[in-house]
C-alpha cells in the first residue's frame, strides 16, 4: 500500500478494532484518512517522510504500543532526523511549529518593511516641510515691512 485516501476507513470507523498498515511504502498519510478511527493502528516499516503532517496523524491515532519505535524517518525535511523514531524526533521538535516560526519571520519581515517605509516618508515630509519654512522665511525678510514703510514716510515728509 503506498496511498489512503481521505475517510478510506470511515465506514469501518465502528466496528474496527485493530489495524495494521506496517511494512507498506506509506511515506505520507492524512490524518483525515483515519477520521472517527477508534482502532489501535500498526504504522511501523514504512519509509515515513518525517514532516508535519505526520506528527500530526500521529496525534490523531492511536497507535499500538509495540509499533511506534518502528515508525522511522526515512527522509524528512531536516537531515539529522533521517534514521530516526518518529516519536523520539517529535519529543525533542515541533515539527508543525517549524512552518508557524517561518510565516512568523516573514510576517515581521514585512512588518519592518513597513514600518520602515513610513518612518522614511516622515523623515522626506518633515525635511520638506523645514525646507519650506526656511524658503518662507527668505521670502518674507525681502518684503518690505510695515516699520521700513513708516520710518520712509516719516523720512519723505520731514524733507517736505
Amino acid at each position: 500500500i503506498a496511498r489512503i485516501e481521505t475517510g478510506a476507513f470511515q465506514s469501518l470507523a465502528e466496528h474496527l478494532h485493530s489495524l495494521d498498515l506496517s511494512s507498506n511504502r506509506l511515506v505520507s498519510v492524512s490524518k483525515d484518512a483515519f477520521s472517527n478511527l477508534k482502532a489501535k493502528v500498526n504504522l511501523s516499516n514504512n519509509p515515513w517522510l518525517c514532516d508535519c503532517r505526520l506528527q500530526e496523524l500521529i496525534r490523531a491515532v492511536e497507535l499500538v504500543a509495540e509499533s511506534s519505535g518502528g515508525i522511522v524517518c526515512d527522509s524528512s525535511t531536516q537531515e539529522e532526523h533521517v534514521g530516526k523514531a518518529f516519536l523520539q524526533v517529535i519529543a525533542d521538535t515541533d515539527l508543525c511549529n517549524v512552518y508557524k516560526k517561518t510565516t512568523d519571520i516573514a510576517m515581521l519581515v514585512t512588518m519592518f518593511g513597513w514600518f520602515a517605509m513610513v518612518i522614511s516618508y516622515l523623515v522626506y515630509y518633515v525635511r520638506q516641510n523645514q525646507e519650506d519654512a526656511r524658503r518662507h522665511l527668505e521670502y518674507l525678510k525681502l518684503l518690505p515691512s510695515k516699520q521700513r514703510r513708516s520710518e520712509e514716510s516719516s523720512t519723505i515728509s520731514t524733507v517736505v
